[in-house]
C-alpha cells in the first residue's frame, strides 16, 4: 500500500506522460481545424497537399536531428550512426521504404477524406481506428484479446 502522499510514479514521469497526451490532443485538434480552414470554396485545397507533407515530415526530422544532438546521454554520433549502418540491410531498407510509401499514401488519402467529410465524422473513424486495428489482428493472425481490453476499445471508441 502506498504511503499518504507517495505517488505510483516519479513527478517527472507523471509529467512527461500528461505533457505528451496533451501535446499530442493539441496536435490532433490543430489537424482537423486547420484540414477544414485549409479548404478552398467548393472543396479541394489552395496548396500542393504533397509539399505540406514534405515540409511537416521535414520539420519532423528536424526536431527529432536536434533532440538526439541535445541528449545528454549520447557519447558521440558517430557511434549511432555506425551502430545503424551496421544494422540497416538492403532488405531493411526496402521495408522501410515500402512502409514510407504506405504512410505517404496515407497522408493523401487523408487530404482527400478531409475534403469529401465533415471534421466530426473523421474523428468518429479515428476514434474507431483502435477497434478496427484489433479486428484486423483477430482475423489475420489470430491474436486473442481479454474482455478488459475489448471493453476499452469500445469506450475509446465511443469517445468516453
Amino acid at each position: 500500500s502506498l504511503g499518504a502522499g507517495r505517488c505510483l510514479m516519479p513527478d517527472s514521469a507523471w509529467q512527461t506522460k500528461v505533457s505528451a497526451v496533451l501535446g499530442l490532443m493539441a496536435v490532433q485538434i490543430t489537424v482537423g481545424v486547420l484540414y477544414r480552414v485549409a479548404q478552398a470554396h467548393g472543396g479541394g485545397f489552395h496548396f500542393s497537399t504533397m509539399s505540406a507533407i514534405a515540409i511537416a515530415e521535414t520539420s519532423k526530422l528536424a526536431i527529432t536531428v536536434a533532440l538526439h544532438v541535445a541528449d545528454p546521454h549520447r557519447k558521440n554520433g558517430s557511434s549511432a550512426w555506425a551502430a545503424a549502418v551496421g544494422q540497416l540491410s538492403l532488405s531493411a531498407c526496402l521495408h522501410i521504404f515500402s512502409l514510407a510509401s504506405l504512410y505517404t499514401l496515407n497522408n493523401q488519402l487523408a487530404f482527400y477524406v478531409a475534403i469529401q467529410m465533415d471534421p466530426g465524422t473523421i474523428f468518429l473513424f479515428k476514434a474507431a481506428n483502435a477497434l478496427i486495428v484489433a479486428a484486423i489482428q483477430m482475423l489475420c493472425v489470430g491474436r486473442r484479446f481479454s474482455g478488459e481490453q475489448i471493453r476499452a476499445m469500445v469506450l475509446q471508441m465511443i469517445g468516453i
